[in-house]
Protein backbone atom coordinates (compact mmCIF):
# COMPACT_ATOMS: atom_id res chain seq x y z
CA UNK A 1 0.00 0.00 0.00
CA UNK A 2 2.60 2.68 0.93
CA UNK A 3 4.93 1.54 -2.26
CA UNK A 4 9.19 2.43 -2.26
CA UNK A 5 8.77 5.54 0.28
CA UNK A 6 6.79 3.64 2.95
CA UNK A 7 8.62 0.43 2.80
CA UNK A 8 11.82 3.02 3.70
CA UNK A 9 9.81 4.48 6.48
CA UNK A 10 8.93 0.67 7.90
CA UNK A 11 12.23 -0.23 7.91
CA UNK A 12 12.96 3.14 9.79
CA UNK A 13 10.11 2.17 12.61
CA UNK A 14 11.44 -1.54 12.91
CA UNK A 15 15.32 0.03 13.72
CA UNK A 16 12.90 2.58 15.81
CA UNK A 17 11.92 -0.66 18.09
CA UNK A 18 15.57 -2.01 18.28
CA UNK A 19 14.70 -5.18 15.82
CA UNK A 20 16.68 -3.84 12.96
CA UNK A 21 19.31 -6.63 14.12
CA UNK A 22 17.00 -9.74 13.22
CA UNK A 23 15.94 -8.65 9.89
CA UNK A 24 17.52 -11.14 7.58
CA UNK A 25 16.38 -9.90 4.07
CA UNK A 26 15.22 -6.74 1.96
CA UNK A 27 11.48 -8.13 3.29
CA UNK A 28 9.48 -5.22 5.25
CA UNK A 29 9.04 -7.00 8.55
CA UNK A 30 6.74 -4.31 9.80
CA UNK A 31 2.91 -5.36 10.76
CA UNK A 32 2.07 -2.25 8.71
CA UNK A 33 3.20 -4.22 5.29
CA UNK A 34 1.32 -6.93 5.71
CA UNK A 35 3.55 -9.85 7.33
CA UNK A 36 4.63 -9.75 11.05
CA UNK A 37 7.65 -9.70 12.26
CA UNK A 38 9.36 -10.62 15.77
CA UNK A 39 6.27 -8.86 17.29
CA UNK A 40 6.74 -5.47 15.90
CA UNK A 41 4.18 -2.89 16.66
CA UNK A 42 4.03 0.32 15.05
CA UNK A 43 1.27 1.90 17.35
CA UNK A 44 3.38 0.53 20.10
CA UNK A 45 6.29 3.29 19.34
CA UNK A 46 6.78 6.30 21.57
CA UNK A 47 5.91 9.63 20.03
CA UNK A 48 9.67 10.83 20.54
CA UNK A 49 10.56 7.95 18.25
CA UNK A 50 7.85 8.22 15.69
CA UNK A 51 8.75 11.75 15.63
CA UNK A 52 12.36 11.42 15.33
CA UNK A 53 11.57 9.47 12.18
CA UNK A 54 8.97 11.61 10.72
CA UNK A 55 11.30 14.98 10.94
CA UNK A 56 14.07 12.80 8.45
CA UNK A 57 11.36 12.32 5.58
CA UNK A 58 10.90 15.26 2.40
CA UNK A 59 7.77 16.86 2.30
CA UNK A 60 6.37 14.62 -0.46
CA UNK A 61 6.98 11.13 1.84
CA UNK A 62 4.79 12.84 4.49
CA UNK A 63 2.30 13.74 2.63
CA UNK A 64 1.96 9.53 1.18
CA UNK A 65 2.32 8.65 4.39
CA UNK A 66 -0.02 10.27 6.32
CA UNK A 67 -3.73 9.50 4.19
CA UNK A 68 -2.63 5.42 5.58
CA UNK A 69 -4.02 4.92 8.79
CA UNK A 70 -5.30 7.37 11.93
CA UNK A 71 -1.97 6.99 13.86
CA UNK A 72 0.05 8.44 11.54
CA UNK A 73 -2.18 11.20 10.64
CA UNK A 74 -2.58 12.25 14.00
CA UNK A 75 1.55 12.07 14.14
CA UNK A 76 1.87 13.87 11.19
CA UNK A 77 -0.59 16.75 12.10
CA UNK A 78 2.16 17.99 14.51
CA UNK A 79 2.41 21.34 14.51
CA UNK A 80 5.90 21.87 15.81
CA UNK A 81 6.68 19.04 12.73
CA UNK A 82 5.41 20.97 10.05
CA UNK A 83 7.38 24.19 11.44
CA UNK A 84 10.44 22.08 11.09
CA UNK A 85 10.09 20.71 7.74
CA UNK A 86 8.76 24.23 6.72
CA UNK A 87 12.66 25.60 7.69
CA UNK A 88 14.17 22.65 7.19
CA UNK A 89 12.38 22.59 3.10
CA UNK A 90 12.04 25.66 2.37
CA UNK A 91 13.92 28.64 0.24
CA UNK A 92 16.29 30.40 1.10
CA UNK A 93 18.04 28.20 3.33
CA UNK A 94 18.14 30.40 5.96
CA UNK A 95 15.75 30.15 9.25
CA UNK A 96 16.02 34.47 9.45
CA UNK A 97 15.22 35.20 6.13
CA UNK A 98 12.63 32.92 6.12
CA UNK A 99 10.96 34.14 9.08
CA UNK A 100 11.55 37.38 7.91
CA UNK A 101 9.83 36.81 4.39
CA UNK A 102 6.91 34.73 6.18
CA UNK A 103 6.43 38.05 8.82
CA UNK A 104 6.94 35.61 11.70
CA UNK A 105 8.21 36.99 14.66
CA UNK A 106 7.51 33.53 16.51
CA UNK A 107 6.50 30.31 15.44
CA UNK A 108 3.70 29.70 17.81
CA UNK A 109 0.21 30.25 16.19
CA UNK A 110 1.28 30.10 12.79
CA UNK A 111 -0.16 27.37 10.13
CA UNK A 112 3.23 26.16 8.92
CA UNK A 113 1.60 23.45 7.13
CA UNK A 114 -0.51 25.46 4.94
CA UNK A 115 2.46 27.87 4.24
CA UNK A 116 4.33 24.61 2.99
CA UNK A 117 1.73 23.80 0.61
CA UNK A 118 1.10 27.95 -0.39
CA UNK A 119 4.70 27.56 -1.06
CA UNK A 120 4.32 24.34 -3.23
CA UNK A 121 1.51 25.44 -5.03
CA UNK A 122 2.32 28.86 -5.79
CA UNK A 123 4.43 29.95 -9.49
CA UNK A 124 7.84 30.92 -9.19
CA UNK A 125 9.26 34.18 -9.75
CA UNK A 126 11.54 36.46 -11.03
CA UNK A 127 14.12 37.72 -9.20
CA UNK A 128 16.09 41.03 -9.75
CA UNK A 129 18.34 42.91 -8.24
CA UNK A 130 18.99 46.35 -9.74
CA UNK A 131 22.42 47.36 -10.16
CA UNK A 132 24.07 50.76 -11.37
CA UNK A 133 26.47 49.35 -13.93
CA UNK A 134 25.00 45.62 -13.99
CA UNK A 135 21.43 43.99 -12.45
CA UNK A 136 21.38 40.49 -11.56
CA UNK A 137 18.63 37.94 -11.98
CA UNK A 138 16.86 34.68 -11.66
CA UNK A 139 13.94 32.63 -11.41
CA UNK A 140 13.03 31.26 -7.90
CA UNK A 141 10.63 29.07 -6.12
CA UNK A 142 9.36 28.87 -2.39
CA UNK A 143 10.52 25.51 -2.10
CA UNK A 144 12.98 24.45 -5.15
CA UNK A 145 14.98 27.51 -4.87
CA UNK A 146 16.61 29.04 -7.56
CA UNK A 147 16.99 27.12 -10.88
CA UNK A 148 20.46 27.39 -11.47
CA UNK A 149 22.33 24.55 -10.11
CA UNK A 150 23.91 25.01 -6.81
CA UNK A 151 26.78 27.40 -6.55
CA UNK A 152 26.44 29.14 -10.08
CA UNK A 153 25.73 32.91 -9.95
CA UNK A 154 22.70 34.46 -11.42
CA UNK A 155 22.38 35.66 -14.74
CA UNK A 156 23.57 39.19 -15.34
CA UNK A 157 22.88 42.30 -17.57
CA UNK A 158 25.60 44.71 -18.60
CA UNK A 159 24.25 48.04 -18.27
CA UNK A 160 27.39 49.89 -19.11
CA UNK A 161 30.31 49.42 -21.35
CA UNK A 162 33.92 47.96 -20.33
CA UNK A 163 36.99 47.29 -21.86
CA UNK A 164 35.80 43.61 -22.63
CA UNK A 165 32.04 44.01 -23.16
CA UNK A 166 29.85 46.38 -24.38
CA UNK A 167 26.31 47.26 -22.52
CA UNK A 168 23.54 44.75 -23.46
CA UNK A 169 20.94 47.04 -23.57
CA UNK A 170 19.82 50.43 -22.43
CA UNK A 171 19.24 50.58 -18.71
CA UNK A 172 15.33 51.32 -19.41
CA UNK A 173 15.19 48.56 -21.41
CA UNK A 174 17.00 45.71 -18.74
CA UNK A 175 13.55 44.00 -17.39
CA UNK A 176 12.14 43.50 -21.04
CA UNK A 177 15.68 42.41 -22.04
CA UNK A 178 15.79 39.90 -19.07
CA UNK A 179 12.15 38.48 -20.07
CA UNK A 180 13.53 38.23 -23.55
CA UNK A 181 16.48 35.82 -21.84
CA UNK A 182 13.85 33.95 -20.01
CA UNK A 183 11.99 33.49 -23.24
CA UNK A 184 14.46 31.64 -25.00
CA UNK A 185 15.38 29.27 -21.58
CA UNK A 186 11.94 28.82 -21.11
CA UNK A 187 11.63 27.45 -24.67
CA UNK A 188 14.97 25.22 -24.25
CA UNK A 189 13.39 24.04 -20.51
CA UNK A 190 9.60 23.07 -22.59
CA UNK A 191 11.75 20.10 -24.40
CA UNK A 192 13.76 19.09 -21.89
CA UNK A 193 12.37 17.24 -19.18
CA UNK A 194 15.48 17.27 -17.05
CA UNK A 195 15.29 21.01 -17.21
CA UNK A 196 15.08 22.53 -13.66
CA UNK A 197 12.45 25.30 -15.44
CA UNK A 198 10.83 22.32 -17.17
CA UNK A 199 7.61 22.37 -14.89
CA UNK A 200 7.59 26.30 -15.16
CA UNK A 201 7.47 26.34 -18.81
CA UNK A 202 4.75 23.92 -19.20
CA UNK A 203 1.33 26.23 -18.91
CA UNK A 204 -0.88 23.34 -17.44
CA UNK A 205 -4.42 23.94 -17.72
CA UNK A 206 -4.41 27.16 -19.49
CA UNK A 207 -6.38 27.21 -22.82
CA UNK A 208 -5.26 28.30 -26.07
CA UNK A 209 -5.50 32.17 -26.96
CA UNK A 210 -4.17 33.78 -30.18
CA UNK A 211 -0.47 34.95 -29.24
CA UNK A 212 0.37 32.32 -26.56
CA UNK A 213 3.34 29.38 -27.59
CA UNK A 214 3.23 26.29 -27.59
CA UNK A 215 5.45 23.55 -28.45
CA UNK A 216 4.30 20.65 -30.89
CA UNK A 217 4.07 17.17 -30.17
CA UNK A 218 2.33 13.59 -31.59
CA UNK A 219 2.01 15.66 -35.09
CA UNK A 220 1.67 12.64 -37.02
CA UNK A 221 1.41 14.02 -40.69
CA UNK A 222 4.56 15.96 -40.39
CA UNK A 223 7.01 14.40 -37.80
CA UNK A 224 10.43 17.11 -38.25
CA UNK A 225 7.31 19.44 -36.59
CA UNK A 226 7.36 17.18 -33.24
CA UNK A 227 9.25 19.42 -30.64
CA UNK A 228 9.32 23.10 -32.76
CA UNK A 229 8.00 25.86 -30.62
CA UNK A 230 5.22 27.99 -32.26
CA UNK A 231 2.84 31.22 -31.71
CA UNK A 232 -0.65 30.59 -31.85
CA UNK A 233 -2.50 32.75 -34.71
CA UNK A 234 -5.50 31.85 -35.42
CA UNK A 235 -8.17 29.26 -33.31
CA UNK A 236 -11.11 27.77 -35.20
CA UNK A 237 -12.56 25.70 -31.89
CA UNK A 238 -15.56 24.41 -33.73
CA UNK A 239 -12.94 21.94 -36.43
CA UNK A 240 -10.21 21.80 -33.34
CA UNK A 241 -7.76 22.96 -35.61
CA UNK A 242 -5.24 26.04 -34.67
CA UNK A 243 -2.93 27.89 -37.38
CA UNK A 244 0.25 28.17 -36.02
CA UNK A 245 3.83 30.26 -37.07
CA UNK A 246 6.92 28.04 -37.14
CA UNK A 247 9.21 28.18 -36.11
CA UNK A 248 9.09 30.55 -33.43
CA UNK A 249 13.41 31.39 -33.52
CA UNK A 250 13.50 34.68 -32.56
CA UNK A 251 11.33 37.86 -32.05
CA UNK A 252 12.31 41.55 -31.85
CA UNK A 253 14.22 41.52 -28.61
CA UNK A 254 12.83 44.97 -27.14
CA UNK A 255 9.69 45.34 -28.63
CA UNK A 256 8.33 41.87 -28.06
CA UNK A 257 6.89 41.77 -31.68
CA UNK A 258 6.98 38.43 -33.39
CA UNK A 259 9.53 37.58 -36.11
CA UNK A 260 7.28 38.18 -38.92
CA UNK A 261 7.15 42.03 -37.79
CA UNK A 262 10.58 42.81 -37.90
CA UNK A 263 12.43 42.79 -40.90
CA UNK A 264 16.91 43.36 -41.24
CA UNK A 265 16.81 43.90 -44.75
CA UNK A 266 13.33 46.28 -45.18
CA UNK A 267 11.07 43.82 -46.74
CA UNK A 268 8.72 42.32 -44.52
CA UNK A 269 9.28 38.64 -44.25
CA UNK A 270 5.85 36.38 -44.29
CA UNK A 271 5.50 33.85 -41.96
CA UNK A 272 5.47 30.05 -42.53
CA UNK A 273 2.06 28.74 -41.09
CA UNK A 274 0.76 25.20 -40.34
CA UNK A 275 -2.94 24.13 -38.70
CA UNK A 276 -2.47 21.35 -36.27
CA UNK A 277 -5.21 19.99 -33.86
CA UNK A 278 -5.29 20.90 -30.22
CA UNK A 279 -4.24 17.17 -29.12
CA UNK A 280 -0.79 18.50 -30.76
CA UNK A 281 0.31 21.49 -28.83
CA UNK A 282 1.89 21.57 -24.84
CA UNK A 283 1.05 25.53 -23.78
CA UNK A 284 4.03 27.69 -22.75
CA UNK A 285 4.09 30.10 -19.95
CA UNK A 286 6.31 33.31 -21.09
CA UNK A 287 8.57 35.01 -18.40
CA UNK A 288 5.61 38.10 -18.80
CA UNK A 289 3.47 35.39 -16.99
CA UNK A 290 5.87 35.45 -13.85
CA UNK A 291 5.65 37.17 -11.00
CA UNK A 292 8.43 39.57 -10.37
CA UNK A 293 10.13 40.79 -7.33
CA UNK A 294 12.82 43.89 -8.35
CA UNK A 295 15.19 45.48 -5.36
CA UNK A 296 17.65 47.53 -5.55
Amino acid sequence: RFGAVAHRFCLAVVAGLGRAAAMGDDKCGSPMCGAPFGGANMLAMPHEVFAGIAWNLRVSEVGKAAPTCKAFMQEFDDAELWFHIFMRSCWPPSSALLAYAEGASSAIGIDWRARVRARAAASPAIVVDIGRGYSKFTVVHGIRGRWEPDGCAPRIVQLCSSPTHPPDCDRGDQLQYMHMLLDEELARAAKDPTHRLHATAIAAGTEPSVGRFALLRDVEEEESMNGMVVRLRTLDVASNRYTVELPVSSWDRLSRRPSEDSSTSGSRRVAVTKTVKRENLTLLRRAEDLPIIVGE
